[in-house]
């Protein structure tokens, strides 16, 4: 068991740390509204990724299978969510905002945009239905040894998106004039335009 964690947390590692619609759109966003809207998001996927991981772990993949048409419109609402906001972005008067303010319900939206983008992603769903059980027999997992496994996600996750967060604000507050925002705020526009393309063409 304790092997398999090893080597299940380094491949998980890997899997958050690859470059994706989720990592694009977190790093857009905290280019534009700063650091502050990063936890919302990315407790929006830490919950998301927890919901497959129960799926798995409980023996409910049968259950995903039949939730396909709710896992679509989640998908394609995140999506939607995604290009509009990007539009937006590009749309946006040149100023600048302070790094850890959040406008009134944000925090909440981008909750849930990390969520949908998280439910609706293949690359989640694909590691723990089909990846995870690689590395567990989970016929054989007691309910203490799958608490222990759904408790490896969020430290994991937090910590590689934790890092993709930093290092986007950072970048940020190098960027504080007029004109570097303008530019800011037209190339994260298009990228989340383009993340949300990719989101509902998967």
């Amino acid at each position: 068991m304790i092997e398999a964690a090893g080597g299940f947390v380094i491949a998980y590692a890997a899997a958050v740390a690859i470059p994706g619609p989720f990592v694009a759109t977190l790093v857009s966003r905290l280019m534009t509204d700063g650091l502050g809207i990063a936890f919302p998001m990315i407790a929006g996927a830490a919950l998301g990724d927890l919901v497959w991981a129960c799926l798995a772990l409980f023996g409910l993949a049968i259950i995903a299978e039949h939730a396909a048409p709710i896992i679509t419109v989640l998908k394609y609402a995140g999506a939607a969510y995604i290009v509009w906001i990007g539009v937006s972005m590009m749309r946006s008067r040149i100023g600048t905002v302070d790094a850890l303010s959040l406008r009134t319900g944000s925090a909440w939206r981008a909750f849930l945009s990390g969520l949908s983008i998280t439910l609706g992603n293949p690359k989640p769903m694909t590691f723990f239905l089909a990846v995870m059980p690689g590395f567990f027999d989970l016929a054989s997992l007691s309910l203490a040894q799958k608490g222990a496994v759904l408790m490896i996600l969020p430290p994991v996750l937090i910590t590689v998106l934790g890092l993709y967060a930093l290092t986007a604000a950072r970048a940020r507050e190098m960027m504080r004039s007029a004109r570097s925002i303008q530019r800011i705020n037209r190339t994260a526009g298009a990228t989340m335009i383009g993340a949300g393309i990719a989101i509902a063409a998967t």
